[in-house]
């Protein structure tokens, strides 16, 4: 291969540098070089040069993230003549601290006034009571009813176990409300994929090849041609054929001096049966948390579907005598009732909407385990999966993406072979030992 082919570091520009302090200051939790290259598209050498530079203009810290990673902190100095940006500041600031308000109230009148109360929850069950003997004989008679009640309560209740009965961290009643209701925030470095790929070319001379990324990723062939491509242009790469007629991608940026990309265990397995992505939770909750605040919310739905009537029925019989002081009372009842009770719905769409992103990931996950039977040797024999059944639609999956064939081994069994992947393995090994 032809050494001169290797591109000349780039030097930053004042707008590399702008590009550079506009991203830092969007994550004031702080960049690693890794996350600002991928961010930007800058190379190593502008994202090197433009740190430098904002290092010397500004207040800097380098912190250790919770993964071992290096970050860059930044204390970005107000600019002068900023009025605009301050008007601008302060108002997402007192937006903020209305949001905040609400939001304290409302997890505070749900927790004091309705999930911890007991009369609220016999004033709400008032109107069903008749139902309640039935729901009790059917679940000591009837077992699929017991079964589903008991699925129906795990959807509502389910949470980390507490540390005492009934344990509630009333410090946090804000955030213990609405991550009950809308769930919380999934903390996914959306780039982690990508720094591991450039992690594994740094770490083996910079040169890859299609099957390096089909074992990091689990993609298809097609995809992973289409993805090399992009790689190769935005990290300043280049490609070389082998005699055996192999692609060979090779970065001699990512494959600096550096190592910029050891944001991770260099150790730790690269691969994609190794990197499965964790199933949701829908919040860290005690189980005793979200059942009071499940108990809030339900109470109000029960509300709502008895005051509503009877405002209407109030509203049309005015010759009852109502007073304008008792029918507003009620009409602001109902207005609040109607406004928590919004909040189931809320939650139960949610949730269900997890449980079948969570369904989607473990059935990725379960593939991609699998793969690594296909990388464990040349030929892979037939698998069965946990519950004793062919792994038929798994090794059709990967026949098709991989571009493998079947074949029977010296004894007669059926063998899936995949011989693209192993000759690019080989061939890619060899080129780096050769360098």
């Amino acid at each position: 291969m032809d050494k001169s082919l290797s591109v000349k570091p780039l030097q930053a520009t004042p707008k590399d540098v702008a590009t550079v302090q506009d991203t830092l200051q969007k994550h004031e939790q702080g960049l690693t070089p890794a996350d600002l290259i991928v961010r930007t598209g800058l190379s190593v050498y502008q994202v090197q040069d433009a740190l430098e530079a904002l290092i010397k203009k500004h207040p800097c810290r380098l912190q250790v993230s919770e993964k071992g990673e290096i970050t860059y902190q930044f204390d970005f100095l107000p600019e002068k003549n900023s009025i605009t940006k301050l008007v601008g500041k302060v108002w997402n600031n007192a937006k903020q601290g209305v949001t905040n308000l609400v939001k304290w109230r409302v997890s505070n009148d749900l927790y004091r006034n309705y999930g911890s109360s007991w009369v609220n929850w016999v004033i709400a069950l008032a109107p069903i009571s008749p139902l309640i003997p039935f729901y009790f004989l059917f679940r000591k008679t009837i077992p699929s009813f017991k079964t589903k009640t008991d699925e129906i309560s795990h959807f509502f209740y389910e949470g980390v176990n507490p540390p005492e009965q009934n344990a509630f961290r009333k410090d946090e009643i804000k955030k213990i409300a609405f991550d009950f209701i809308f769930g919380e925030k999934e903390n996914i470095d959306a780039l982690d994929l990508e720094k591991r790929i450039l992690s594994y070319i740094d770490l083996h001379k910079g040169k890859i090849t299609t099957a390096d990324l089909v074992m990091l990723t689990g993609w298809s062939f097609e995809k992973a041609e289409q993805e090399a491509t992009k790689l190769m242009v935005q990290y300043q790469g280049n490609v070389y054929v082998t005699d055996e007629g192999i692609i060979i991608y090779h970065f001699p940026e990512v494959e600096s001096q550096h190592k910029v990309w050891h944001n991770r265990n260099p150790h730790l397995s690269p691969y994609i049966w190794d990197n499965l992505t964790p199933l949701r939770k829908w919040n860290s909750n005690y189980a005793s948390e979200n059942t009071t605040m499940a108990r809030a919310i339900v109470i109000q739905f029960l509300y709502t579907l008895f005051f509503v009537p009877l405002w209407f029925f109030l509203l049309e019989n005015s010759w009852l005598g109502i007073g304008s002081f008792t029918f507003l009372y009620y009409s602001i009842g109902i207005g609040i009732s109607l406004t928590y009770s919004s909040f189931l719905p809320t939650f139960i769409i949610g949730k269900r909407k997890m449980l079948k992103e969570n369904k989607e990931r473990q059935a990725q996950n379960d593939y991609f385990s699998f793969l690594q039977s296909i990388f464990s040797g040349k030929d892979a024999s037939l698998l069965y999966d946990k519950n004793g059944k062919l792994n038929e639609e798994f090794y059709q999956k990967a026949l098709v993406e991989w571009q493998g064939e079947v074949k029977n081994d010296e004894q007669g069994n059926l063998v899936y072979h995949f011989e693209r992947l192993e000759k690019e393995l080989e061939v890619v090994e060899r080129e780096r030992k050769n360098d």
